[in-house]
């Protein structure tokens, strides 16, 4: 087995499990980046919420098992970062939708 940043590569099992610290990144980050990757490989969430959780990444047909640990990693990035800007722009987004159907009712 190869451990490469927080991923290790098992190629006689041709499995890859990266671990992921969960006060870094949500269970809502890692299912979404989880469900992201199912088109790439079969997916299995495994571990401790306040500990450590371990994704286990078995490729389909045609990907590298390191690939596909950098590709995990890049969309748990990608979700971190959308679901803090979701969380930013919360209350602007309420009010902008409160006054749309405000307008609305305003205008029947």
């Amino acid at each position: 087995m190869t451990t490469i940043d927080n991923f290790e590569l098992d190629k006689s099992q041709n499995i890859v499990l990266v671990s992921v610290n969960p006060k870094v990144y949500s269970l809502n980050v890692i299912f979404s980046a989880s469900y992201l990757m199912i088109d790439q490989a079969f997916v299995v969430v495994d571990g401790d919420p306040q500990t450590e959780i371990v994704v286990s990444l078995r490729p389909r047909a045609g990907q590298k098992l390191e690939t596909i640990a950098r590709n995990f990693n890049d969309q748990l990035l990608n979700y971190a970062v959308n679901t803090a800007e979701s969380k930013k722009t919360e209350k602007l987004r309420a009010e902008l939708i409160k006054d749309a159907f405000a307008g609305h009712v305003q205008s029947d």
